[in-house]
């Protein structure tokens, strides 16, 4: 087992980049059969571990379009505003100020487009489609036509359109994957530290991981995904998962089909025969050999230790070895129980605790026990290393955990907002089309009462004054009793479900309201 010392000496912090090139997600995801649940429900969740996000939650109406209609294709941005017009969500539509957002391009618009909530990235739309995000390396790079080359699509632009498109999960890879092929994808961190990316998908029958990287020169795309077993949950922590792929095997993958010509002519791997292929040994760089920034240390920590995290807590197995090895760990696991959809948002709270890499004891722990790392510095030059990488962590911007259910318009995306450690899931419902004004306003570069993302971030950022005492006393406290107030209130709705879609809303944002206005003292 790798001890503490190894992981302080062995990497540095993934995100040194953000200095010198801007935000870096760095996002961690999951995705959970529907036999894996206590509910019965496939769920997937995403940390979006974002500085600079857009804090708004919107609500994406359906659409109707004429015959030949074609869809703008938003740039990549992640910072407010994230978008500015009219033809999205009454959200975006212009402050004084704000010019609409220029297309970098156009594809051909489907008859009728599904409504659905979305953050930075969407989350669930009306049939109980829930998506999860990952940024992961790669070592096919894509080139933007903003940037000089020819590709159109981010993967946050792909997600929505799956989105938009589609009811099952299966729908959403297919359409994804063939946009990126004709109309080119491009990574959004940069490099091949961020060429390629993850995306978790859950519908209300299954729950599949879906990879994306460039095609050749710059252009195209080159795609799998694999579905998760039912009683399986699978982690995605900033590096491609699926190994072994079989093509032909049509309820377990789905390829692209140039995901053998493209590694052969790129020189990427060698494999005899396609039952040879694996996609991670293939596609991404060794991350135990690779650095993210020249003259820097390898960081193969900051992927494994989470892959361990959620395979040592899924089979409950306290014995299972940590190595920097991402082939040590599988595509997913089997768990030992059912795991409830809070203990799921527990997972993306976690910091490793009454382990040897508990993050608030010992080395690895701040002042106060306090968990919490600023990643980067140039203390980190001096004396190299890596301390363990938390799931819930200082720049998370959000997390949602999608809870894909049986009908689908009950489906859930549960959202946190900002870092889920010191925050509250609420309930954002699928065929819900309004939500609290707290969760609908804001920007991290002004400080607002009338903003859940503030409240939060607030609570999080004092808590540096005593992290141990306050969460012992009184943060926790409040967040077990906030969310089991959320959680009684929930069940109390599945039981008596409202035939008016008015009442469903006002019961959401009554529940929002009430945590953010309220219980926390905020206005």
């Amino acid at each position: 087992m790798a001890s503490k010392g190894v992981l302080l000496r062995s990497a540095l912090a993934f995100c040194f980049a953000r200095a010198a090139l801007g935000d870096v997600d760095g996002c961690t995801a999951l995705a959970v059969g529907k036999k894996a649940t206590v509910e019965g429900s496939t769920v997937t969740t995403h940390n979006n571990d974002c500085s600079l996000c857009d804090p708004r939650i919107a609500y994406v109406p359906a659409r109707d379009h004429a015959e030949g209609a074609t869809r703008p294709l938003a740039p990549f941005r992640l910072e407010y505003p994230r978008y500015v017009g009219t033809d999205r969500s009454d959200l975006y539509r212009p402050m004084p100020g704000q010019k609409d957002t220029v297309p970098v391009g156009h594809v051909a618009q489907v008859p009728h487009t599904y409504a659905y909530w979305e953050g930075t990235y969407p989350l669930v739309n009306e049939h109980g489609l829930g998506m999860g995000e990952s940024t992961c390396s790669s070592k096919l790079i894509g080139v933007a036509n903003t940037a000089g080359g020819t590709a159109l699509f981010s993967v946050s632009e792909l997600m929505k359109i799956g989105m938009e498109r589609c009811k099952t999960s299966r729908c959403a890879i297919q359409v994804m994957g063939d946009l990126a092929v004709e109309h080119g994808f491009f990574g959004e961190d940069p490099g091949q530290g961020g060429a390629g990316e993850a995306v978790t998908l859950a519908d209300r029958d299954e729950s599949w991981v879906f990879h994306v990287t460039a095609g050749l020169n710059g252009s195209s795309a080159t795609w799998v995904a694999q579905r998760v077993p039912d009683d399986h949950i699978a982690i995605i922590a900033n590096h491609f998962g699926i190994k072994k792929v079989n093509c032909k095997e049509s309820d377990t993958f789905m390829c692209s089909p140039n995901i053998f010509s493209n590694a052969r002519a790129a020189n990427l791997c060698s494999f005899e025969t396609d039952e040879d292929f694996d996609f991670l040994g293939c596609y991404a760089p060794d991350i135990r050999t690779f650095s993210y920034m020249a003259g820097y240390a390898p960081i193969p920590y900051y992927t494994t230790l989470r892959l361990w995290r959620i395979h040592s807590l899924a089979t409950q197995n306290d014995h299972l070895t940590v190595t920097n090895n991402p082939f040590d760990y599988a595509f997913s696991v089997p768990v030992a129980g059912k795991i409830s959809v809070e203990t799921i948002m527990n997972y993306t709270r976690d910091h490793y605790a009454d382990t040897d890499y508990d993050m608030t004891k010992g080395v690895l722990s701040g002042t106060f026990g306090n968990p919490n790392r600023l990643e980067g510095g140039v203390g980190m030059q001096e004396i190299r290393g890596q301390f363990a990488r938390g799931f819930s962590i200082p720049r998370t911007s959000y997390s949602v955990v999608v809870q894909s259910r049986h009908p689908p318009e009950r489906s859930i995306a549960w959202l946190a907002a900002d870092q889920p450690m010191t925050s509250v899931f609420v309930p954002f419902v699928a065929s819900a089309k309004r939500a609290a004004a707290f969760y609908q306003t804001g920007q991290q570069e002004i400080f607002s009462r009338d903003c859940a993302w503030w409240a939060f971030n607030f609570v999080s950022n004092w808590m540096t004054i005593n992290f141990q005492d306050m969460m012992a006393m009184h943060v926790g406290p409040k967040i077990k009793e906030q969310q089991d107030i959320i959680m009684k209130a929930v069940k109390t709705l599945d039981e008596q479900w409202p035939e008016s879609d008015m009442i469903l809303e006002e019961v959401q944002i009554g529940l929002q309201e009430h945590l953010v206005g309220e219980r926390f003292g905020w206005h």
